[in-house]
């Protein structure tokens, strides 16, 4: 069943299954109809509840909206129209549709205006509770679905308690006083008409013997019947609805239609079994024709309006005094109920310096010390936030500026390594050139050896080929200069290779003592969040131990008013035993006014008769005076025990409002020690991503005085191979000069050959070794190149590493923010 048809079964069928009975009850207590009267009543109940299909029209289009909105929709403007909707139809089709039947029930069966005033009581009857019902029911189940969604809140013009009490309970009274004046009258009335008619019965049972007797019958010889028997009674005979045959020759004696058609179809009976003004008995004749006795009725029918007269009198009285109490009663309540509410507005807004001034002795005064020692809670509690949020912010400034330094520190090292990188990809291209041209170095002082022996075999050789060797030695010097400006180069570079190395490991030290300096910040900030929470909690279980005393009042409240209620049920079941004394008393009275009666028919001898029907009748007033009197103390009793049950509940509509409050401000120190824990659990990420980023860092630190250490060493070999290449160009020197002694003299060939081949050798032996140192050399280089690859890889990790802890840290810095921003709403 969807919730809009659960809805408005809710809403119809107990008041259909409750109200409609009781005013059927009514009805039939105060009037008694025939068979074709309860028909047309019947139908006027159908056609009235044609006024329950367009309340149903009217409010199942928003009840269905309020079905269909989304979980996650703001569902306040909706679910209060839809409240405010379906009280005013339920109000529209409950009063006007009881007006309309109380009108067409009195036009159709009733036609007086008591009958009106009963029809229109038994339609408020079944309106009253049903309204009440609507509006309770109504918000009940609009809550339990506005639950699922979003948020909710009533949004709409206020009702003040006092006109809720005043609607509800005054309302009631007046309905209840009319309902018992009503039902009181009619009662009175019906005991008085039948002992009235059981008083005439033996005059009755006399006319109708003699009017038995006599064969026709006309207006002469029912008045000298009448004259004979009792002069005070109208005799009357019914052949048919237009044949009556009367002993009154007035018209305002003569019966009513409603009489005579109920009298036909009655036969035989009184006039206690339908509705009528008229009071008698009636029986059917031998020949068909009915015999009714009138029985002067005008001293007992004043006595109901007395009744009533009275009745009503005491009841608006009554209503006044509750009126004049329930005014103060409400805004003895709901005074200090709005400066608490102001308050809570004011609290929600942030400010929690004003203090609630309430001065009442109840509940109500002692919730308000309960909620004025939870904002002073509170306040404390948010001071301390408020602090604690500072630290965070400091924290926070400390830690984005060590990032800043942290990220352009990377950036830098990245930048570093790269030049490095590429310097020493450099200097292995020049140690390969310088290799290689070893390499050739080699291969031709190995050349000139074996020159050099061929010229030791053959002088002339040496001379024809003299120009060779001048050609050769030229480029040996040539390639010398060329290795020897290469080694130059070399060991330049490696100076600027050293100094990067030094510089990068000065930074790599600045950046390890960052990391140190924000590892403890975020430790700090850590401490701090740790502490902002445990706050919160120890704040939340302080509002909980307020919401569960809270709760034990209201529980006990709840008992309190449960008391009150059987007190008042066991209230009314004392005023239906004086009702019953008083149906006793009335019965007595009748039968001492019969006994003193039939006492004055006996004349003397019922003297006797007459003082024991006086003591009778004086023991019945004196009854009747002590019920009136107890009635009262009962009325007084329920009176001041609905009063209390009233304000009872209005106490406990005013505890649930707080548990609500309370609860509200519970859910926000919840929200706070999430937030607070949200920040301890990204601080100890910094602090773990710091720790990771200081082990990285001090493994980079590491790798970084190595490879100066490296830079270092090839810096030594550079030196040693420029001082070995300018040996060789020395070298190349002498032989360049011997080439000239040799051109000079072919005498000193010879020596020079020899000359030229030590030469030559201890060329060839310095060119191994500055091949051997040169080798070595490439590996210092190869191993230099994979430290730089290995220290660009490690700077682009730290870099990456960096950007992470700044996108973290730039989370952290939006979440101070928020916390900063909240804190500031509220006044300490």
């Amino acid at each position: 069943m969807s919730f809009a048809n659960r809805f408005l079964l809710w809403l119809l069928l107990p008041p259909a299954l409750l109200g409609l009975p009781l005013s059927t009850l009514f009805i039939y207590e105060v009037i008694h109809l025939n068979s074709s009267g309860w028909l047309r009543l019947v139908v006027l109940g159908i056609v009235s509840a044609l006024a329950a299909l367009i309340m149903i029209w009217t409010i199942r289009p928003r009840v269905t909206a309020v079905e269909e909105a989304r979980s996650d929709s703001d569902v306040s403007q909706l679910v209060s129209e839809t409240h405010r909707t379906t009280v005013a139809a339920a109000m529209r089709a409950w009063l006007i549709g009881g007006l309309v039947f109380a009108c067409a029930a009195a036009w159709l069966i009733l036609p007086t205006t008591f009958g009106f005033i009963v029809f229109l009581d038994a339609a408020l009857i079944a309106a009253a509770p049903s309204i009440i019902w609507t509006y309770a029911t109504s918000k009940r189940l609009l809550l339990r679905v506005a639950k699922t969604k979003a948020r909710f809140r009533y949004i709409g013009d206020e009702v003040s308690l006092g006109t809720k009490l005043a609607v509800f309970f005054i309302g009631l009274f007046v309905l209840s006083a009319t309902t018992i004046v009503i039902l009181v009258s009619a009662k009175v009335s019906t005991t008085l008409e039948r002992s009235a008619i059981s008083a005439e019965s033996a005059q009755f049972e006399l006319a109708f013997e003699r009017v038995k007797t006599l064969s026709a019958i006309d207006q002469s010889v029912l008045a000298s019947v009448r004259a004979a028997v009792s002069p005070e009674h109208a005799l009357y005979v019914l052949r048919g609805e237009q044949d009556v045959v009367s002993s009154e020759a007035t018209a305002g004696e003569q019966l009513t239609e409603e009489d005579v058609r109920m009298v036909l179809e009655l036969r035989n009976g009184d006039t206690s079994t339908y509705v009528s003004p008229t009071v008698g008995n009636f029986k059917e004749l031998p020949s068909g024709a009915i015999f009714f006795m009138k029985i002067p009725f005008t001293d007992f029918a004043a006595i109901p309006g007395q009744i009533a007269k009275f009745t009503l009198v005491v009841s608006l009285i009554t209503a006044i005094l509750f009126i004049g109490v329930t005014l103060f009663l409400s805004r003895d309540l709901a005074g200090p109920l709005r400066l608490l509410r102001k308050t809570a507005s004011r609290m929600a807004e942030g400010d929690f310096t004003s203090e609630t001034r309430v001065f009442s002795d109840d509940e109500v005064g002692s919730l308000a010390a309960s909620f004025d020692e939870t904002r002073i809670n509170l306040r404390n509690l948010i001071t301390k936030m408020g602090d604690r949020g500072n630290a965070i912010t400091e924290g926070v400034k400390v830690i984005s500026s060590g990032t800043d330094t942290l990220v352009t520190g990377a950036r830098e090292q990245t930048d570093l390594t790269r030049n490095a990188t590429s310097a020493v990809s450099n200097v292995k291209a020049g140690a390969d050139t310088v290799f290689s041209a070893a390499g050739k170095v080699g291969n031709f002082a190995e050349e000139s050896s074996s020159r050099a022996v061929e010229l030791l075999a053959s002088a002339e050789q040496v001379v024809r080929n003299m120009d060779t060797l001048f050609s050769s030695v030229d480029k040996s010097s040539s390639s010398v200069a060329q290795m020897s400006a290469s080694a130059g180069s070399t060991s330049e570079r490696t100076d600027v290779l050293s100094n990067i190395g030094e510089e990068v490991l000065s930074f790599v030290t600045e950046m390890d003592a960052t990391i140190d300096e924000l590892r403890r910040t975020a430790q700090s900030t850590a401490e701090i969040s740790r502490r902002v929470r445990e706050d919160a909690a120890a704040g939340s279980d302080a509002v909980g131990k307020t919401v569960r005393g809270i709760e034990e009042t209201s529980e006990t409240t709840m008992l309190t008013a449960q008391v009150m209620n059987e007190l008042q049920k066991s209230i009314g079941q004392i005023s239906q035993i004086l009702n019953v004394i008083e149906e006793v008393t009335n019965k007595t009275n009748l039968l001492s006014l019969n006994a003193a009666i039939i006492a004055a028919q006996a004349g003397e001898q019922g003297s006797s008769f007459t003082v024991v029907a006086d003591e009778i009748r004086e023991l019945a007033e004196r009854t009747r005076g002590s019920t009136k009197e107890i009635g009262g103390i009962v009325k007084a009793i329920q009176q001041g025990s609905r009063e209390v049950v009233g304000s009872m509940h209005e106490v406990v509509e005013n505890v649930k409002q707080n548990v609500r409050l309370a609860q509200d401000a519970a859910d926000s120190l919840s929200k706070i020690q999430q937030s607070a824990g949200r920040t301890w659990e990204m601080a100890n990420q910094i602090s773990t991503a710091l720790d990771e980023q200081g082990a990285a860092s001090r493994h980079l630190h590491d790798v970084t005085s190595r490879m100066s250490d490296h830079i270092g060493e090839i810096h030594r070999a550079t030196k040693e191979q420029a001082s070995a290449t300018r040996l060789l160009s020395e070298e190349t020197e002498r032989v360049r000069d011997i080439a000239l002694q040799v051109k000079r003299s072919a005498d000193e060939q010879s020596l020079s050959a020899q000359g030229i081949g030590e030469a030559m050798g201890n060329i060839a032996h310095d060119i191994n070794a500055i091949r051997g140192m040169l080798e070595e050399q490439r590996k210092e280089t190869e191993r230099i190149a994979n430290a730089a690859s290995t220290m660009l890889d490690i700077a682009q990790a730290n870099d990456s590493i960096a950007q992470e802890f700044n996108r973290a840290l730039g989370d952290l810095v939006i979440t101070g923010r928020e916390f900063d921003d909240e804190l500031k709403r509220f006044k300490g």
